[in-house]
């Protein structure tokens, strides 16, 4: 007759759990006691929870929250959109503009054209990064949120190789983007299967580097909500 609540297992192994209630979530729980109920359900007893708590991941680890400073929530320091979006305009002059480099004599042809160049979807260079990320840093600036999805050119160690070299302080996201950005797994993989890699990503490194993650994001979605966009939310949410 325990009013302990019940948990719903998502993921486990020797080393970690993912469970959830209808209100909470618990992962990467080091020590734990528990009952098995059937139907996936345990009745946790006792947990003691990561390390992580109260705490902020960056791409070189913990660090606590009173550490983090000025800070850009939102930023995209390595990416490349260019594939997906970019599209050649239908008009001669404009693909001719298209072709150019970008200077400030075809500025305005990208103002009113976001997605008309090439080279205005992609950030590749490292140089260019630090040079920027300095300028920011030199201005009082202390840290970055990168919250650069999945499958659009993204690097998280070349990320950390740029905090290193600028000395800010980086958080790095995971996330998947918009349905047409999407690589072909998620559409037949199901929320758990998703929470799974989300956790994953958190506890021991975005995809297979030892970058973990320190926020769920950015997460896209379309005008009209696609499926696949509905679970990434979903599971991040969870």
């Amino acid at each position: 007759q325990s009013h302990e609540p019940l948990y719903s297992i998502l993921s486990m192994d020797h080393h970690q759990i993912c469970a959830s209630t209808a209100n909470q979530m618990v992962t990467r729980v080091l020590k734990l006691s528990y009952t098995y109920i059937g139907n996936g359900q345990l009745r946790l007893l006792s947990f003691t929870m990561s390390d992580d708590t109260g705490s902020i991941v960056t791409v070189e680890g913990r660090i606590d929250p009173s550490e983090l400073g000025m800070t850009l929530p939102h930023e995209h320091t390595i990416a490349d959109f260019a594939e997906k979006y970019y599209t050649p305009p239908d008009s001669a002059r404009d693909r001719s503009i298209a072709n150019e480099p970008i200077s400030m004599e075809n500025l305005w042809y990208l103002e009113q054209n976001h997605m008309g160049h090439p080279d205005n979807l992609v950030l590749d260079s490292v140089e260019d990064a630090v040079t920027e990320v300095d300028y920011f840093h030199r201005a009082g600036g202390d840290a970055v949120i990168d919250v650069t999805p999945k499958n659009v050119g993204g690097d998280p160690e070349v990320v950390r190789a740029i905090a290193r070299e600028t000395g800010v302080t980086y958080v790095h996201g995971t996330a998947h983007y918009v349905e047409s950005v999407q690589p072909d797994y998620v559409k037949a993989a199901d929320i758990s299967d998703l929470t799974t890699e989300f956790v994953r990503d958190i506890t021991e490194g975005i995809d297979n580097t030892a970058i973990r993650a320190g926020i769920i994001g950015e997460i896209g979605l379309s005008g009209h909500i696609h499926d696949s966009e509905e679970k990434v939310l979903r599971a991040g949410a969870r």
